[in-house]
């Protein structure tokens, strides 16, 4: 229900200055719409704190318990991307299990843009069954690896070729 980011997104507002926070404000509303004016942390009962988008429009802020799962997913993205940007922490490697799940296959190109730029300074690895995460892709054959089970129970590791990809789509489009 939002809880952890909660303090990301209280970080990404406080701790960096207000051109930081415009661009990720940017970044937020590239994936949900213009019509975001912020993202917000309230003050809630028993001393927690809790997550709520500000909409154009709107009088009420929307509590992330009332925000889908799509949304949470790109607001948890976009904080770890706009952290990232900001930590140097040397972090060498991040990686994301079927981040996929949930998002629209619009806001999954925006989360994999998000993913090739922080892969210029640290490995990032993306596990899915998803082949349509590779069309999202700049370069899906120098980015993919293809995994499968041998004979033995091992894991092989292929590094396909853009040819042998098409090949591999070609006969697994559509199945994970």
């Amino acid at each position: 229900l939002g809880t952890n980011l909660t303090s990301v997104w209280h970080a990404l507002k406080n701790d960096f200055d207000r051109s930081h926070w415009e661009e990720t404000l940017d970044w937020v509303r590239l994936g949900l719409g213009e019509d975001i004016d912020s993202v917000n942390v309230r003050a809630a009962s028993g001393g927690y704190q809790s997550l709520s988008i500000q909409y154009r429009g709107l009088r009420d802020q929307v509590p992330a318990f009332s925000l889908s799962d799509g949304t949470l997913s790109f607001l948890a993205f976009v904080g770890i991307f706009r952290l990232l940007s900001r930590y140097h922490d040397g972090t060498s490697l991040l990686a994301f299990d079927e981040p996929d799940l949930h998002l629209h296959p619009t806001l999954l190109a925006r989360v994999l843009d998000m993913f090739e730029s922080a892969a210029t300074e640290r490995a990032i690895v993306i596990t899915t069954h998803s082949d349509a995460l590779l069309d999202a892709l700049a370069e899906p054959a120098k980015s993919a690896r293809l995994m499968e089970l041998g004979p033995q129970r091992e894991t092989r590791v292929l590094r396909p070729d853009p040819a042998s990809l098409e090949r591999w789509l070609a006969r697994y489009r559509g199945l994970g």
